[in-house]
């Protein structure tokens, strides 16, 4: 049994129990409910009910069960894990969260290198050993390693046949955590830098499959600079389409952390592999 106390004003059960476990699989959550495995309040609840903030849910289900669902491991050595990350899971910063999860499965204290959207899926790089863990940032952050990225988005993008590298300039609502992306240089905005290749075109659907290599690493570059290219993420809910998102039936951004390439490395660490690493996108949407 598992157990929640509501923080919002108000939430439907499901959409409460689904943002507290979104590895739970959503017909496993109705099912309980059918089953009359939920309690709000000390009541069995069989219906999807609207809860209240300070409501008490309780859930009989064995959410372990489907918790190790939400990652798997692509190389591991002495200093580093490096997991392929399924979408709707929260990297850090809840009870809940991957590097809880990984530190109970392997009753140890690791930390994260760097973080993933809770909606984008891939590759995340995580230290085993918390001295070497600035210095496996300090390699990220250096480009020795590209981190690329797949999306697929909202229009025909083959004019970038061939990467291309474009640049804009960024500027951080951070009350609102939103970003805005302009064609010029204003105040207190910075400079991003994405490089951008197609590698596909669905000419039915009038999508395209992208190749991005973040060159810079502001907050929500890729998703904010597609839009303002007016090729958004699709599945975006931020900075998407929202007609788009629902013709495509897109549960989640379509942007995958798909690569980690070793560039123009002198002197081997052993911290990082040193060939590619290759994850494929798991994405889920409809085709029409």
């Amino acid at each position: 049994m598992v157990q929640i106390i509501v923080e919002k004003n108000k939430i439907m059960l499901i959409d409460l129990i689904y943002e507290k476990y979104p590895y739970l699989p959503y017909s496993v959550i109705c099912k309980t409910l059918r089953n009359k495995d939920v309690k709000v309040c000390g009541k069995r609840v069989n219906s999807n009910i609207e809860v209240l903030k300070g409501d008490i849910v309780q859930l009989y289900v064995d959410v372990d069960a489907y918790v190790k669902k939400s990652y798997a491991v692509l190389y591991e050595n002495d200093y580093v894990l490096i997991v392929s990350k399924d979408q709707g899971v929260i990297v850090n910063n809840d009870s809940n969260s991957l590097i809880d999860l990984i530190n109970k499965d392997y009753n140890g204290n690791y930390e994260l290198c760097h973080r993933l959207d809770r909606n984008t899926g891939g590759i995340l790089i995580i230290s085993k050993n918390k001295d070497k863990t600035s210095t496996v940032c300090d390699i990220i952050n250096s480009r020795d390693y590209k981190k690329i990225y797949t999306a697929v988005v909202a229009g025909d993008m083959r004019q970038y046949q061939q990467s291309t590298i474009l640049k804009a300039w960024h500027f951080k609502d951070a009350k609102k955590n939103t970003v805005f992306i302009y064609n010029e240089e204003r105040k207190y905005t910075k400079e991003i830098l994405t490089a951008v290749r197609c590698i596909d075109y669905d000419s039915k659907n009038n999508i395209s499959t992208v190749e991005i290599d973040l060159i810079t690493g502001r907050t929500h570059q890729i998703r904010a600079h597609m839009a303002h290219l007016g090729h958004p993420v699709i599945g975006d809910g931020k900075y998407g389409n929202y007609d788009l998102n629902r013709k495509f039936a897109a549960k989640y951004q379509l942007l995958w952390a798909s690569a980690l390439i070793p560039h123009n490395i002198k002197n081997s660490s052993g911290l990082l592999p040193d060939e590619p690493l290759i994850d494929k996108p798991r994405f889920k949407f409809t085709r029409l």
